[in-house]
Formats: structure tokens, C-alpha cells, sequence
């Protein structure tokens, strides 16, 4: 029984990954490897997850760390030329768990599929600077990435070329915070 145990650490080890989860955790791999681990990628699904209410679909997509569900308001498949130039895009994202807030309230959706089989999904939110990781199956949690980045810019500009949405007018009292007035009250 004991060589059982032995055979299935080294196999976890040497080659699943393990020393990797051991040295840096497997949250923090699998939030870099989200971006980073593109070759092979064949299709990514878009997903708008703002919207009017009369194009809302009955489709919905899962915000695992919460356990809920977004409403879905448009969905694009990415694949030859528009899929290289989104994993492009995708790749040059930057994870920083120190840099996010706390809420979550996401513009995009995404799925990525190798083969026919999916290897990554996440929401992200650019006013909020995170994405979800799910670590393994149950168990998800959130991740700061540089939202302000010409990069991470791109990218939201890539999807809001596909699937536009409109954004929310900023409260007037948000307008004189950013001029250096304060807010009134």
C-alpha cells in the first residue's frame, strides 16, 4: 500500500505539475496559466454579460467563486484570424493578485477550448482589475490583473468591437471626484 502512495506523489510530482502547486500553489499556477498557456487553444467563446434587458437570452454564465449565475446579452465564437489576434491579446494579460478590488461586476465572459474539449473559463472585470480562477473543480477564487495596462486596454477594446454594450453614465458626483471637486452631499 505504501508504494501505492509513493508511485501516485511521484506521478503528481514529476508529472502533473505538483512541485509547481507545492512551490507556488496551484491558485496562483493556474491564474498565470490562464493567460499564459495558449498554444493548442482552437476556439474561444465571447460572452457579454452587460446589457439591455430585451437582449438578455435564457443562456447564463457561471461566476463560480460566487456560486451564480450572469445573464447573457451576446456571445461571439472566435476562431482563424480573429482567434490568433484575441490569444495574442489574451497572452499579454498581466495576473497581480495585489492589484483588484473587491466586487466583481464583469463585462466578458470567456471560454477556451484545445480540441473539443474546454481548458479555461473566466469572467473579468476591468472597474474591479480581477478575473476568477477555478483551482480545481469546486473551488474558485478571484485574481487581480493590471486592468490599466495598454494590454489589458486592447483587449477589452477587442470584445466591445464584437459585442458593444452600453456603459452606464457616471453619477454626476463621480464626474466632480475625478475633477478634483469633491462630491456633493
Amino acid at each position: 500500500m505504501s508504494w501505492l502512495i509513493v508511485a501516485v506523489a511521484a506521478i503528481y510530482f514529476g508529472l502533473l505539475g505538483g512541485w509547481r502547486d507545492a512551490t507556488l500553489g496551484r491558485f496562483h499556477r493556474k491564474a498565470f496559466e490562464l493567460f499564459g498557456k495558449t498554444e493548442g487553444i482552437s476556439k474561444v467563446e465571447v460572452f457579454l454579460l452587460m446589457g439591455e434587458d430585451a437582449d438578455e437570452r435564457e443562456e447564463t454564465f457561471p461566476i463560480r467563486p460566487y456560486g451564480s449565475d450572469d445573464p447573457i446579452y451576446g456571445r461571439v465564437e472566435l476562431t482563424g484570424d480573429e482567434l490568433e489576434h484575441f490569444l495574442e491579446l489574451w497572452s499579454y494579460q498581466v495576473p497581480s493578485y495585489w492589484n483588484q478590488a473587491l466586487c466583481h461586476e464583469p463585462a466578458y465572459g470567456f471560454r477556451l477550448y484545445r480540441g473539443g474539449r474546454l481548458v479555461g473559463e473566466t469572467s473579468i472585470c476591468w472597474e474591479c482589475s480581477n478575473f476568477y480562477v477555478t483551482a480545481y473543480p469546486g473551488m474558485s477564487g478571484w485574481y487581480g490583473f493590471i486592468a490599466e495596462s495598454k494590454s489589458a486596454k486592447d483587449l477589452l477594446a477587442f470584445c466591445d468591437a464584437r459585442l458593444p454594450y452600453k456603459r452606464s453614465e457616471p453619477r454626476p458626483e463621480e464626474n466632480k471626484a475625478e475633477q478634483g471637486g469633491a462630491p456633493s452631499r
